[in-house]
């Protein structure tokens, strides 16, 4: 499945589409985050946004089993840098990234994250476990001056899942203007064959408040979310090949 959000009017909250299930809580301002830029894509206001702001296609898939070898999550998007240079606080603090989760719904299920980190002078990436953080790409090599402020160039985030046989590995690749960066791969632990919904999320971090305050990021823009999907080259498989080939995924609600 792909969304480019062509038809998101500027303003338009995405999760207003069926295709989508955005962070709501009732009676505060942690809703509506994800709306339209008014040039094709999502923005999301991280003066704002907190911690595990998360949104979910609600297109759901399966690694593993009877599913595929291995899918992938990518998408586009920049960030905008406030100026006055590099945080005080929130060094190494997620604040954007890859989601997936075994429910649909962004409040219900287990959930594992791939989120980029502000660390000072440079983005990187958190992982699960050891190195736990890991990548320095600094600023001014996507086109921002901490100390003025400004936005990024488009960075390509692909999330790979795939199955080990048990379980779900995960890597994630970014690329960026003049370079790339491949994280390092780990195990999600979520069961081989389990269906799974992506997305996209803030991520978790101790910070408190909201985003901007904790990492001096002021905004995403996202576009291009797109899933797909390796089959299983086993004879079994012939009919998944099938429907991998036209590009389809079969939608579970």
């Amino acid at each position: 499945m792909s969304d480019n959000f062509d038809g998101l009017a500027a303003g338009a909250a995405m999760d207003a589409s069926a295709d989508w299930n955005a962070k709501w809580t009732t009676g505060t301002t942690q809703q509506n985050l994800y709306k339209g830029d008014g040039s094709g894509g999502v923005n999301l206001d991280m003066s704002v946004a907190e911690v595990n702001y998360h949104a979910l296609n609600q297109t759901g898939f399966v690694v593993g089993g009877t599913g595929f070898s291995s899918v992938t999550i990518s998408f586009d998007f920049n960030y905008t840098h406030n100026g006055g240079g590099n945080p005080a606080t929130g060094v190494n603090k997620a604040f954007f990234g890859a989601l997936i989760s075994d429910q649909p719904q962004w409040w219900s299920g287990s959930s594992n994250t791939f989120t980029i980190a502000n660390r000072g002078g440079a983005i990187g990436n958190n992982v699960s476990g050891a190195p736990f953080i890991e990548g320095w790409a600094t600023h001014s090599s996507m086109g921002v001056d901490p100390n003025a402020g400004g936005t990024s160039s488009n960075i390509n985030l692909s999330w790979v899942l795939t199955d080990n046989g048990t379980t779900i590995d995960a890597q994630a690749i970014y690329v960026r203007a003049g370079g790339s960066f491949t994280s390092t791969s780990w195990d999600t632990g979520v069961p081989s064959g389990t269906t799974l919904y992506g997305g996209f999320s803030t991520g978790w971090n101790d910070v408190g408040g909201t985003l901007e305050n904790a990492t001096n990021i002021s905004s995403i823009n996202l576009d291009n979310f797109a899933i797909t999907g390796a089959p299983i080259p086993e004879p079994s498989a012939v009919f998944l090949v099938g429907l991998a080939g036209l590009g389809i995924f079969r939608r579970r609600r």
